[in-house]
């Protein structure tokens, strides 16, 4: 990733980044050369690759803010429902959870920006789908 700011004194108020670069929320940077980052990181990863290559599933785990996203009320019933559900569109979804239709796709991008779910064309459908079979945040206990 590419960065051309310049580092200024308001920069280094802002808390670090905590995630893979390709799967931040959009907003959100990640500063390569932050050595307290680059661990954590690391280990995210490996225990990531290595809860999927056992008989565990395909996990992904996120940094605590994420859990505090991703478990409001209204995401929290979306990856419940395409957990449990063969969902064929984001219309569909709507109607199964009687939600908004423009609502129903902000709340899509949010699970798209923390990289849990894919959409994928389907005619003139999109289809929304799980990535993962598990959704793990840090710290872990």
């Amino acid at each position: 990733m590419h960065n051309e700011s310049h580092h200024t004194d308001d920069e280094s108020e802002t808390p670090p980044a905590v995630g893979t670069p390709d799967d931040l929320p959009s907003g959100v940077t990640l500063d390569p050369e932050a050595a307290d980052i680059a661990p954590q990181l690391r280990l995210r990863n490996e225990l990531s690759e290595s809860l999927t290559d056992s008989e565990f599933g395909d996990a992904v785990i996120l940094p605590l803010e994420a859990a505090q996203e991703l478990t409001k009320d209204h995401l929290h019933e979306i990856i419940t429902h395409l957990r449990t559900h063969e969902v064929q569109s984001v219309s569909q979804l709507a109607d199964d959870l009687d939600v908004n239709r423009g609502n129903m796709s902000r709340y899509l991008e949010t699970l798209l920006e923390y990289d849990v779910i894919d959409l994928t064309q389907s005619g003139k459908a999109k289809r929304p789908q799980l990535k993962y079979d598990h959704i793990l945040f840090e710290p872990l206990y």
